[in-house]
């Protein structure tokens, strides 16, 4: 498609194209560097006033219809078309997007938005509400004459719009200063205007709303420096919008003038500028509650007597429920108040020491002004009513800890019980791990001592076996063999037959006894055979080898289940067993000798019974009558820590018993 006309607004990739009777957006972001030099000259920037046909391609755009061009013919200049005077409100809905429009207003600031190009950025307020200004070439202004002035534009319309396509703002672009004119130029002195109604700053007026500077004096309750500060006067306290750097504290006499703000439920100050005006004693706060900040009711005509907080300092105690920090925003300190939640504003620099301060505290008192909202009714029904408020805070000072929080808190109080759990717990395992080990060392030092015990025991029984083998040995090998000797060496020298005969014959006795001693000392060093047998197996065998061909009935049992005992406790018992079995042969003569071996969970005992003739064992014979049995059982149960027990009397049979205690190794 191809469009001709004028242009009303340029940049460089960008312009509006006014065909005389409607204006539309074209964007020259598909055109080369090269045609647009060749159209608009080696600048590559459109001007205003110059008539174009362009060609391209339409599209939806994102609010309004736009044209993307491909190919542009300069084909001379032509006149800009009148621009349409209009309100602000007609402006507002869109239907005036890229048409040159006419608007009055008031300057409320000025500003360089772009030193480099000269842009100067104009806010300006309107009966219907504000818009911005973009002059796009400022030269012949000076900014500051230009505020508080009554100033007429013309420029293009352009509509600012949503994601959704919805228009909500709008941002009038001028082309330079032959565009404004000033109606009536500001006060010379901007506190030489007129003062504002001291009980409120938006009263009833038929001419409608003030849109130039007015003035107001009061004292200063708080300060934020370059954004605001708030002025209590005598019926009424108000916020004062800012960018002035100038010193102030509490208790300093102002006078502010500015503009009023409508943006608010309460009227406020904006684009104000201040001057001391004296010192005086801080404003004492008000102390207030929830309930009466909220419950400030209208009386009839008597309205603006009402008493209502909004921006006096008050000062509100309650318990302290939690503060949130936000990072480059003024942290929340958030406050239980006759069952309600307040809510206090604190400076971002103040958030880490209140924090600290807060979170030890219970109950707490916050001085700071009070913000109030009011409820919004549509359609309109009731008169607006507070519905709640915020407290903005100085600083940390302004918090005055009442009742510090006790230091046992729920959470530490339960972090408390986990660590002494945790603790005991973990002593707990301690000791059940030092008793195991020393239950192990104890058994191992048990069954050092034990061992230790058994080889000096064994130790001490090998050298009194062997001290008693060579007495035996002396006694009967060693003076036999000198008796054979004698009668050997007699026997040579005999002289008569019959007389070596009868030394043949002693010598002959002699080696036959020695023999059977010398078998007997043998037999009484031998444990015999107990690989692979526990101690019933092993006296079953022995001993019914021992009875074969006596004719004496042998019966071998016991109680409980066999444990493997040590082999010198083993060897000594089966020896014991096998000397109490010899001397019932020898002396009792039985007919049925009985073997127990019973077993407890550590302990063992053997009991021999016969049903022989008996003794009487106090009055039996011992080693000094040539009788060594009942001795040598004695030495031997002391060998292996046993308690030996005889129970006999005469006619009556006789009863051995051997008990060993803590014998079974573990």
């Amino acid at each position: 498609m191809a469009v001709t006309g004028v242009v009303t607004f340029a940049r460089i990739h960008d312009l509006v194209l006014h065909d005389g009777q409607e204006g539309v957006y074209v964007s020259l972001s598909k055109m080369s560097a090269v045609k647009r030099r060749e159209a608009f000259s080696e600048t590559g920037k459109p001007q205003v006033g110059a008539k174009l046909e362009v060609q391209g391609h339409t599209a939806p755009g994102g609010y309004a219809p736009v044209i993307t061009a491909l190919q542009i013919t300069r084909m001379g200049d032509a006149p800009l078309p009148p621009p349409q005077p209009v309100s602000l409100s007609a402006v507002t809905r869109g239907q005036f997007d890229c048409q040159s429009v006419e608007l009055r207003g008031v300057a409320r600031r000025v500003h360089r938005s772009d030193p480099e190009e000269g842009e100067l950025r104009m806010e300006i307020a309107t009966p219907d509400g504000n818009f911005s200004a973009m002059v796009m070439s400022s030269l012949g202004f000076n900014p500051q004459e230009l505020i508080d002035a009554s100033l007429l534009l013309r420029g293009v319309a352009f509509t600012f719009f949503t994601t959704r396509g919805e228009a909500n703002g709008v941002l009038l672009r001028v082309i330079d200063a032959r565009n404004i004119e000033i109606t009536r130029p500001a006060a010379p002195d901007p506190f030489n205007v007129p003062e504002v109604d001291p009980l409120a700053l938006r009263p009833f007026r038929k001419t409608g709303p003030v849109l130039h500077r007015q003035k107001l004096t009061g004292t200063v309750t708080m300060v934020r420096p370059g954004d605001f500060f708030y002025v209590q006067m005598a019926d009424r306290a108000v916020r004062v919008n800012t960018r002035s750097t100038e010193p102030l504290t509490a208790g300093d006499i102002v006078d502010v003038s500015g503009f009023v703000d409508y943006s608010r439920d309460f009227g406020a100050m904006t684009e104000a500028l201040y001057r001391s005006a004296g010192q005086q004693t801080p404003v004492l706060p008000a102390a207030v509650t929830r309930q009466l900040v909220l419950g400030t009711t209208h009386r009839g005509i008597d309205i603006l007597r009402v008493e209502d907080y909004d921006g006096r300092l008050v000062t509100i105690r309650g318990k302290f429920v939690d503060i949130e920090t936000n990072t480059g925003a003024d942290s929340r300190v958030f406050l239980d108040c006759d069952g309600g939640i307040v809510v206090a504003s604190l400076p971002e620099r103040d958030a880490a020491r209140a924090a600290e301060q807060l979170l030890r505290s219970n109950e707490v008192e916050l001085t700071g002004i009070c913000s109030v909202e009011l409820s919004t009714n549509w359609p309109a029904l009731t008169l607006p009513r507070p519905k709640g408020f915020t407290l903005l805070l100085q600083d940390r000072s302004f918090i005055r800890v009442l009742e510090q929080k006790s230091w046992w808190t729920p959470v530490r109080l339960w972090t408390a019980l986990g660590i002494a759990l945790v603790a005991l717990g973990i002593t707990l395992a301690l000791v059940a791990i030092l008793r195991r080990r020393i239950a192990e060392r104890s058994a191992l030092l048990a069954d050092e001592m034990r061992a230790r015990r058994d080889g000096e025991v064994e130790f001490a029984a090998t050298l009194r076996e062997r001290e008693r083998l060579s007495a035996d040995l002396h006694d009967t090998l060693e003076q036999t063999l000198t008796g054979v000797a004698l009668q050997i060496h007699a026997t040579s020298s005999a002289t008569t037959p019959e007389r070596a005969a009868r030394n043949l014959e002693l010598a002959t006795a002699m080696l036959s006894r020695s023999r059977e001693e010398l078998r007997r000392s043998v037999w009484n060093l031998r444990s015999h055979d107990l690989e692979g047998r526990l101690l019933r197996e092993a006296l079953d065998h022995i001993c019914r080898s021992i009875l074969d061909g006596t004719g004496i009935t042998l019966k071998v049992g016991g109680t409980g289940t066999e444990e493997a005992l040590s082999d010198f406790t083993a060897g000594n018992l089966l020896l014991m067993t096998k000397e109490a079995l010899s001397n019932a042969i020898k002396h009792a003569a039985p007919s049925t000798i009985t073997i127990e071996v019973n077993y407890t969970r550590d302990d063992v005992t053997i009991k021999v019974t016969d049903n022989g003739c008996g003794f009487d064992p106090a009055a039996a014979p011992g080693p000094h009558d040539g009788h060594f049995g009942l001795t040598g059982l004695r030495e031997r149960a002391l060998r292996i820590d046993a308690q030996l027990d005889i129970h006999s009397t005469h006619g009556s049979g006789t009863t051995v018993i051997i008990f060993v205690p803590n014998c079974i190794p573990r």
